[in-house]
């Protein structure tokens, strides 16, 4: 059996040590990654940064409310807490 396996024909084309190199291989690999990359910068950031300003925006309006409703509750615990005040002093 062992001998069978070894004795078994190598696939063309593979390499015989992982450390050979195919340079056919690497050249479309760097290829495929250049086109790639300048299809995904025409077409995929600028959606990628509309929707992430857009999401900034939004987070920074909601952030811009909480602060206004903070206030506006701060402002009425306070005349809640003068007019408690006022009604103990009378009586």
């Amino acid at each position: 059996m062992l001998n069978l396996m070894l004795a078994a024909p190598e696939t063309a084309g593979a390499p015989v040590s992982p450390f050979e190199v195919n340079f056919g291989l690497f050249v479309w690999t760097w290829l495929v990654f250049i086109t790639l990359f300048f299809l995904l910068k025409k077409y995929a950031w600028p959606a990628l940064l509309k929707a992430t300003e857009d999401r900034e925006r939004a987070i920074q309006a909601q952030l811009d409310e909480a602060e206004r409703l903070n206030a506006e509750a701060r402002a009425h615990a306070a005349e809640q807490a003068k007019a408690l005040a006022e009604t103990r002093a009378s009586v």
